[in-house]
């Protein structure tokens, strides 16, 4: 069970959330006869060549104005916190920590999630709450045991206060109102967007429809995994 456990872990970090959840739900099931296939499969993609965990896309005006914000502490209610703190790429965009530590160093309820090809999940956060990474920005920001702004107005107030945060803003998103969350949003997911870690051999085979960068029994538990 140790080892089912630290595979699904290290899977999320790999492959998301959503790949963790199937995993896991198929190798608990009960009376499985291709276990040792799956964990095989596991063991060989875990132990493929590793993603460079840092490397971004080239990112465009609007993904350059959402990593600023990602990393700006003056989004959270003391300005001791940002995106960044909890999603670093030096830890695969994790903090590495059990349990995620917000403003005035408010310990959460659970870890934080990596955001290595987050764009491609469907559903967000561990529970699945969100279902796109411009609805999920939100619940950071005004977490209390997150970044904790009191409202959007906040956020309005913060950005429009900025002379590069106006311009840029003003530059970027046409209309009266430039300065929005919902613009905010938009730029912080198309930043997260470029966060892409395809080097593994399994990736490879995935996305880059390599049919020998696997084996075949890596192959055998792919589609195991698939069709539980």
């Amino acid at each position: 069970m140790a080892l089912l456990l630290s595979i699904a872990c290290r899977w999320q970090v790999s492959y998301g959330m959503n790949s963790q959840r199937t995993a896991m739900k198929w190798l608990l099931r009960p009376h499985r006869p291709l276990v040792p296939v799956l964990i095989l499969f596991s063991v060989q993609v875990l132990n493929a060549q590793q993603p460079d965990l840092a490397r971004v896309v080239a990112p465009n005006d609007l993904a350059e104005l959402g990593r600023t914000l990602f990393q700006d502490k003056q989004l959270s209610a003391d300005r001791s916190v940002s995106c960044a703190t909890c999603h670093r790429p030096e830890r695969a965009f994790t903090d590495g920590r059990t349990l995620a530590i917000g403003v005035n160093s408010h310990v959460g309820t659970r870890n934080t999630p990596s955001l290595l090809n987050v764009a491609e999940e469907q559903d967000l956060f561990w529970d699945g709450r969100a279902r796109g990474l411009e609805e999920q920005i939100s619940a950071p920001l005004f977490g209390h045991a997150e970044q904790a702004i009191a409202d959007e107005a906040t956020v309005r107030g913060i950005l429009g206060s900025n002379p590069d945060y106006a311009r840029r803003f003003h530059q970027i998103f046409s209309g009266t109102s430039p300065i929005s969350l919902a613009h905010a949003a938009t730029a912080i997911a198309a930043y997260e967007r470029t966060l892409i870690s395809h080097q593994s051999s399994f990736d490879q085979f995935r996305s880059d429809h390599r049919a020998d960068a696997i084996s075949a029994s890596a192959k055998r538990g792919s589609r195991a995994s698939r069709d539980a």
